[in-house]
């Protein structure tokens, strides 16, 4: 009967819904205007005059480069030894009064640093510039630790690998799908913003989530809005709106999945950083992140088409309630062979398992002995559906069962890595049991299939073999093998290479056949930790330890088609890998032909690089109906120059947009065209294509690389929009925006 009530109450609270009118909370106090176009609004934080005035400067060296907006207000203030980081957010237009909201035309959210130049004064950039990114890399470690450096930058951000989302509330719990579904999210950056609502009374007796917000997946705060009532933060490109304020939402500050941010504000509220209208003992979070086709979390899809929630053939639509069912892995040590004496327990927020053990001497958990112990792991996973190929690589004995039955049975010592195949869907419990037989004891256990790890993708001879493993020591299967394009560059701080391998203790081996001419070469390499780089049959690095080191070694090539294989581990604290080359010297080499190329530069994904703003040579989201600017790269891998003049030339699905003359290219040396624009006006995947010397004027060592030919994607045209807070009318179920 209780149970009933409470449905009928449930019920009730949803139908007595009330349309209300919604007004920005005027600031009341004059807006200073900016010289130009540039007027910075009254916010939720003063700012003091020199720090006013360097941020209007970043923005007006900006505007060059991205999007320039009229009207900019600062959201949060943060000082710290010298350094300001101010949250700002740019609107196209706004009422009379200059009142605003983060929905009020906004076109624009993110970070403005600012700090003190050489001669004294104040200066800033803007996020998303590359003054920007080169001022953050001279904030010192006691203003912002290496991580949360990478973390704030945009370009580390979108380069870095997908991470599985977990649901931000308790596992076990669940929360209320709103009845807005999927709508926008009142914030834009190099993007539109889709958001939705997630609600809950906090009543645990009938399995509600309770009044915690977890982090979705690992990450630092890098915006921040705070009016006094809520605070809305950004991490990770996912937006986590109605927070109560405490202090640990600030930039800068990192979150591990699963991590607690804070509480949400109950009751109804109206206020710039975010409104509700809701029950008074209800909260919700508006969640947004970067629009697409879907959106994946704790194992459900959301589809952005019909905003129905899908795990299989599952669906939940508005008022479901979604279910947050990953939980830790339990992990319970036992001081015997037999799994019956306890000695520790411990809990684990990953989705697999990576587990080494330590040496002869270390006991696996305090209160454990070093010798003859055993290990269960235990967590319920979600499955999205279909076929899953589960792997475990052990040194040790090792029994893997779901939902209690057996599917790998090793409960002998050894060494080496075994499959087994399962179709599934929905919840199932997943149970390790481990006995050290063998020394250095270690067991990893991972699975492919739909919202798990990917498949290895077939090898493609033009791009490096990129294989991941869960231990540092390249040990048994790699748990990821991925194609990746350009020069080795990695910087994971203390994030891991992603797809939820540890961000610690992981290595790395990268394998790639490379055409070199003839000639003497130095390698660039920067490792932290291990390296070992090998050319042909040379080792020219092998610094297998613990450090942070840059090596140049140099080596002679006689011109030839070598492999060339670089290994690497992760030890703790920071990870950064890059490798590349560059031909120095000729001398000693006999006369051959130019070979001409499309080459990709370092810090690049391909030949051609199509970018939004001018200036700003880094792919970044498309846009069709508004210019997009290309730079376009080949190269003369040879030892001879080319004398006779040849065309570059520049094409979009199959159609010829461009044709450059050039001659007199050196030994190794690199042509480009930069900053060319057009307007592509059909969204969707166009196909370019980059052919040096179509003409063959030049004779060459080589023709058959003188093509290169990639995808791009352009998203629809950026709306521009406007609200007048006065008269309008919204109507609010148990959630705002």
């Amino acid at each position: 009967m209780a149970q009933l009530f409470r449905r009928l109450f449930l019920v009730v609270a949803i139908a007595a819904l009330v349309i209300l009118p919604m007004q920005a909370v005027a600031q009341g106090i004059t807006p200073r205007t900016a010289q130009g176009d540039i007027i910075i609004v009254p916010g939720t934080t003063p700012l003091a005059a020199p720090v006013e005035e360097a941020i209007r400067a970043a923005f007006r060296r900006a505007g060059t480069r991205m999007k320039l907006n009229t009207y900019y207000a600062a959201t949060s203030q943060q000082v710290n030894n010298g350094w300001y980081f101010v949250s700002m957010a740019g609107f196209d237009q706004l009422n009379a009064g200059k009142s605003w909201s983060l929905e009020d035309g906004q076109a624009w959210f993110g970070l403005v640093l600012v700090t003190r130049s050489p001669n004294g004064t104040l200066s800033g950039a803007v996020e998303g510039t590359p003054e920007y990114a080169a001022l953050l890399k001279r904030v010192p470690q006691s203003v912002l630790s290496p991580s949360a450096r990478l973390n704030l930058d945009p370009a580390f951000r979108q380069n870095a690998a997908p991470q599985v989302l977990r649901f931000p509330w308790q596992s076990g719990a669940s929360m209320m799908y709103g009845i807005k579904a999927v709508h926008e999210g009142g914030f834009a950056i190099l993007g539109t913003y889709k958001a939705v609502d997630l609600l809950s009374d906090g009543d645990v007796t009938t399995g509600h989530a309770p009044n915690r917000l977890l982090a979705a997946t690992s990450g630092s705060i890098d915006y921040v809005c705070d009016d006094g009532t809520s605070v809305a933060i950004r991490i990770d490109d996912l937006l986590y709106v109605h927070l109560m304020r405490n202090p640990n939402l600030t930039v800068g500050h990192t979150f591990a999945k699963g991590e607690e941010i804070g509480q949400l504000r109950t009751g109804s509220f109206n206020s710039v950083c975010g409104y509700a209208d809701q029950a008074p003992n209800w909260f919700h979070v508006h969640w947004a992140f970067p629009a697409g086709d879907t959106f994946q979390a704790g194992g459900w899809t959301l589809n952005l088409s019909d905003q129905l929630w899908h795990r299989g053939a599952e669906t939940r639509g508005i008022y479901g309630w979604l279910l947050a069912e990953d939980e830790p892995w339990h992990s319970e040590y036992f001081s015997d062979r037999n799994l019956t004496t306890p000695c520790a327990d411990a809990y684990d927020y990953t989705v697999y398992v990576f587990k080494q053990f330590g040496t002869n001497a270390q006991p696996p958990a305090d209160g454990c002995p070093s010798q003859s112990y055993s290990v269960r792991m235990t967590r319920k996973a979600t499955f999205a559906g279909g076929d899953y190929t589960f792997h475990v690589e052990r040194r040790g004995a090792v029994r893997l069962s779901l939902d209690g039955q057996p599917i790998i049975n090793a409960w002998r010592s050894g060494a080496g890595g075994i499959d087994a195949t399962r179709t599934l869907s929905g919840v199932h419990e997943v149970k390790i049991e481990f006995l050290k037989t063998i020394n250095p004891p270690a067991v990893n256990v991972w699975w492919y299939g739909a919202g798990a790890l990917p498949a290895a993708p077939p090898p493609d001879p033009a791009l490096w073999r990129a294989e991941y493993f869960g231990n540092r020591d390249l040990q048994g299967r790699p748990a990821v093998v991925l194609n990746e394009d350009g020069p080795i560059n990695h910087d994971w701080g203390s994030n891991g290479p992603g797809y939820d391998l540890p961000s610690e203790d992981f290595s790395a081996r990268y394998t790639r056949m490379v055409g070199f001419a003839c000639g003497r070469y130095r390698f660039n390499v920067h490792a932290d930790d291990g390296v070992r780089v090998m050319v042909g049959k040379q080792t020219i690095v092998d610094s297998w330890k613990e450090q942070v080191g840059d090596f140049q070694p140099e080596v002679n090539l006689t011109g030839d088609s070598l492999p060339v294989k670089v290994e690497y581990f992760q030890r703790g604290w920071g990870a950064a890998l890059r490798v590349d080359w560059e031909l120095i010297s000729t001398s000693g080499c006999a006369g051959s032909n130019p070979d001409l190329r499309p080459y990709v530069p370092y810090g690049q994904a391909a030949p051609v690089v199509p970018y939004t703003f001018a200036g700003m040579s880094v792919t970044s989201t498309l846009y069709i109906s508004q210019p997009t600017y290309f730079n376009w790269y080949f190269i003369n891998n040879s030892v001879t120059t080319t004398v006779r003049s040849f065309a570059v030339e520049l094409y979009i699905d199959g159609a010829r947009v461009a044709r450059n003359i050039f001659t007199n290219i050196g030994p190794g040396q690199v042509g480009a065209v930069n900053y060319w624009s057009t307007t592509i006006m059909t969204p969707g995947e166009h196909t370019l294509k980059l052919v040096v010397d179509p003409d063959n004027n030049v004779t060459e060592t080589d023709k058959s690389n003188n093509t290169w030919q990639g995808t791009f994607t352009w998203q629809p045209a950026r709306q521009q929009s406007s609200f007048d807070w006065f008269g309008a009318l919204r109507t609010l179920v148990l959630s705002g925006w």
